[in-house]
Formats: structure tokens, sequence, C-alpha cells
């Protein structure tokens, strides 16, 4: 059994977002000159963006974080697998999009340091999350044909005696 399974990832990214949006809404600059954002900031050339703890910026951009997070917690508490394998594949195009965007494109607004490691973490974790995901749908077809396997071959046995007649 693995360590980490998709729900658990998905749990994982959860908690993640909401401690952003707290330190966002608390203490945005000690989040903005964290080691890791100034290293990785610094490794790609990006510039370190100025931060004012009272911007009214702060306060929407910890109501994206966690209205996305809420997004996410519902679903993966009502087992709705589904809603995951079409989102996950999405988030990863658009944050891919994203993250080649700031890097490449000299931009005021997008390229910084902050875009570029939000988007450059939600790459990987939903890169964890999509491999997890397939993974387990192949665990799940291979109980269900276990499970059913007879039931589907009567079928297809039927469908070919109907084309056959």
């Amino acid at each position: 059994m693995k360590f980490l399974t998709s729900r658990s990832l998905i749990y994982i990214r959860t908690i993640f977002l909401f401690t952003g949006a707290f330190w966002v809404s608390t203490d945005p600059k000690s989040l903005i000159h964290s080691n890791f954002v100034l290293l990785l900031a610094e490794a790609m050339q990006l510039p370190i963006i100025p931060v004012d703890k009272k911007s009214p910026s702060n306060g929407l951009i910890a109501m994206f974080m966690t209205i996305t997070a809420l997004s996410d917690l519902i679903p993966c508490m009502a087992d709705n697998v589904q809603y995951f394998e079409t989102v996950v594949p999405t988030r990863l195009f658009g944050f891919f999009c994203l993250c080649a965007y700031t890097y490449l494109i000299e931009d005021r607004i997008f390229s910084n340091s902050v875009v570029f490691v939000y988007s450059f973490l939600e790459i990987w974790l939903n890169l964890l999350i999509f491999n997890n995901l397939r993974d387990e749908k192949y665990v799940r077809l291979k109980e269900y044909i276990n499970e059913h396997g007879e039931e589907m071959q009567q079928e297809a046995s039927e469908h070919v005696r109907v084309i056959e007649d």
C-alpha cells in the first residue's frame, strides 16, 4: 500500500492553501521573504515584489486561496474521484502555462517571485495527485473486472450472438 494516496495528497494541498491564506492575511512579508521563495526567485532571476501588510489585495488573495481549498475539500470528503480526474489535468495545464509565462515574458504583473513559486508548488502537488489518481484508476478498474468479469463476458457473448444473427 502506498504511503501517499491521492486523497491524502489532496488533503495536503488543502492544508497548504489554508496555511497560505492564513499567512497572506496575517503576515505576508514573512511568506514572501522566506528562504524558499528567495532562493527560487534568485535561481529563476525573477524580481522579488515589495509587499505591504495592509494592502487590500492580500485579502483578495487569501479569499481566493480559501475558496480554492474549499473547492477541493468538499469533493474529497464526498469521495468524488471523477471530479479530481477532470480538474487536476486542467489545473496542471493552466499552471504550466502560467509558470512558463512568468518565466519567459517580462510582464510587470505576473513576472515575479510569488506567482512563480505558487504556480511551481501547484504544479508539483498536482503532478503528484495526477500520478496517484492514474494508478488508483488502474487498481479500481482491475477490481471491477475481477468482481464483474463473468457478467461482462456473458453480455459480450450475447452481443456477439445478436450480431451473428
